[in-house]
């Protein structure tokens, strides 16, 4: 019997240790809770094109002094998250955000979360994640219609030159956005002169097409239009464009 009511005892204290030395992690009824916002900027950070909730962003967290995170969450359609039933403790959670001084492709946002009691809502309030968009990410366009000045070459030096205007079908246009240093997108006119780049995000773009040289250069000179989108879903129509055809 003395026995039995040792081993009972040594039982019941090494519960009650157990019980008191839980460390962080999962096992409580206490709640984390926090918020993504995404910020959306052109390639080199030089415009911020958007603000929105970031839905089904990933989030993790890390218990205590552990060294890899111990669960992985997304967020809901408004940006929220909740890491649930946790212990009492110390956590850490953070997110991955582009980095926008350009050291590093990819940085660490973390937030350090201190749960006091046992059923604790401790709320960490907002990441701000930074994410780049391309020039094609966006949801604007730029429409035009190019024009054809075909001139009779035996009249190019005369004082009145001879020319009839057509439209210009599948003829090269290219666009640039910002400081690229090379043509972004080249496309083709439609069998009225037209063409749209479309899906565009706000910036300054220039939009050109080449032309033969009236003084009988072999190399073409391009037409140059530039046109600045200032907002979202802007739909701009250039000027007419003509081009000479010797």
């Amino acid at each position: 019997m003395k026995l039995n009511v040792l081993f009972s005892v040594i039982c019941i204290i090494i519960f009650i240790t157990a019980s008191c030395s839980k460390e962080e992690g999962v096992g409580g009824n206490a709640t984390i809770r926090g918020k993504v916002v995404i910020h959306d900027y052109n390639d080199d950070f030089s415009i911020l094109l958007s603000q929105h909730d970031g839905a089904e962003e990933d989030v993790y967290i890390i218990y205590g002094d552990e060294k890899t995170y111990g669960d992985e969450i997304e967020t809901n359609y408004d940006g929220v998250f909740e890491f649930k039933y946790l212990l009492p403790g110390n956590y850490n959670v953070f997110i991955y955000s582009e980095d926008s001084s350009n050291i590093m492709y990819d940085k660490v946002v973390a937030k350090d979360a201190k749960i006091s009691k046992k059923d604790d809502l401790v709320d960490i309030g907002t990441f701000v994640k930074i994410n780049t968009l391309d020039y094609d990410d966006g949801n604007s366009s730029i429409t035009g219609r190019i024009y054809e000045v075909n001139y009779n070459p035996n009249t190019i030096c005369t004082l009145f030159p001879q020319a009839d205007t057509a439209l210009a079908q599948e003829e090269d246009v290219y666009i640039v956005y910002g400081n690229h240093g090379y043509f972004d997108e080249r496309i083709r006119t439609h069998y009225d002169g037209t063409f749209t780049f479309i899906n565009l995000i706000k910036g300054i773009y220039e939009i050109f097409v080449y032309s033969e040289d009236l003084s009988g250069a072999t190399e073409k000179i391009p037409i140059k239009q530039q046109v600045e989108i200032s907002e979202e879903n802007q739909h701009i129509v250039l000027p007419d464009i003509y081009i000479n055809n010797l």
